[in-house]
Formats: C-alpha cells, structure tokens, sequence
C-alpha cells in the first residue's frame, strides 16, 4: 500500500504568522460574532492549531482587540488621502462642501471595500462595549480624537458652529454607517444620493452662519 506523505505546516516568520491570524479571525468574527466564534473555529479556518494562535494571543479578548486595532490601522491609513486633498488646494478655496463630502465619501469606500471590518468596527465593537473593556480598544478612541482635532480645528476657523465635537463626530460616523448599511445591504444603488443627502443635512446643522 502505498503511503501518503503528509502536507508540512508551512513555517512563517512571527509577523507574518501574526497576521495571518488575524486575517483569519477578521473573517471568523465578521461571520460569527464576538460572543459565538470560538478560537477553535479560527485556528480551523486558518489551518492551524489552537495552540499557535495562543501563542501570539493570550485571549479571545486580545485577538479580537487586536483585529479591531489593525481594523483602525487600516482605515487611519485610507483617511489620510485627506492631507493629500489638502495639500492639492488652498485652504480658502476649499469650499466646505467639498470637504465634507471627500471626507465622508473616504470612510464609505472603506467599509464598502471591506464589508468585514464594517462588521467588527461599525457594528460588532459598540455591540460588545460593555463586555469587554472600553479602554482596551486603544485603535477606535485613537480614531475618533483625529476626527474630532480636525472638528475642533474647524470650530477655530469659524466655519463650524462651537458644537461638542465628540457628539459631533459620532453623529458624522453614524451617517457614514447609514450609508453603508443601503449600500451593502439595500436593494437599490443609492451611494451618491445617499453622500449628498447625508453632506446637505450635516451642513444644515453644522455651518457656521
């Protein structure tokens, strides 16, 4: 009888073994949830065995704040087309408007080109917060301060209303959320009606007369 040799594990530096991990626990937690995906499931999908993937994280919690923290990472990275935009105009021709509607427009394509990460930042994380604790999830409070320096920043340049920033910024995600929700999940292709809806109530509350 013939014997049949078995497949070697391929063997990865620890980085890239680390993130393959995560890729793996992107998709098993975007799929399944937090409370639901155990850490056998994501060594199974990445072909791996549990025992490896303790190695590089202690916990359920800690893989699952560190898919999130890559997550912001990631998106961090996509927003910073934002100084690029600036750099491309002088500050006083840049129309508020356009400013918004680039800024807003960026978060969409974000979470509509990674539908998992829409599920683990935008709807998985606020579901769980009071699960795990809030001030491990460094990555999400890191991203909503960028967001609200550059509110704050428009507040001092008189071209916002003096709102509280952070409410501010939170209601400007919620709408990105909305849009991204019809978009993935809608029937009808409304994305550019939706940003131009979503820039036109946003200007109505928040310009400075």
């Amino acid at each position: 009888m013939k014997r049949v040799r078995q497949k070697k594990r391929q063997i990865l530096p620890p980085v890239q073994r680390q993130q393959m991990i995560l890729d793996a626990a992107l998709q098993m937690f975007s799929r399944y949830g937090y409370e639901s995906c155990e850490v056998d499931k994501i060594a199974a999908f990445a072909g791996i065995g549990k025992g490896t993937i303790y190695r590089h994280f202690p916990t359920k919690e800690n893989l699952f704040v560190s898919v999130i923290d890559r997550g912001y990472e990631f998106l961090d990275e996509k927003m910073k087309e934002m100084d690029e935009f600036f750099e491309a105009y002088d500050d006083s021709c840049i129309k508020l408007e356009e400013i918004i509607t680039k800024e807003l427009t960026l978060y969409v394509d974000f979470f509509i080109d990674n539908p998992e990460y829409y599920r683990i930042l935008m709807i998985e994380r606020p579901e769980i917060r009071l699960t795990l604790h809030e001030e491990t999830i460094k990555g999400h409070r890191t991203h909503i301060g960028k967001l609200v320096d550059r509110i704050k920043a428009g507040i001092r340049a008189e071209y916002l209303v003096d709102l509280d920033p952070s409410f501010l910024a939170y209601c400007y995600l919620s709408l990105a959320g909305v849009i991204v929700e019809r978009k993935l999940y809608g029937k009808r292709n409304t994305l550019k009606k939706d940003i131009r809806h979503a820039v036109d109530l946003l200007l109505r509350g928040v310009i400075a007369q």
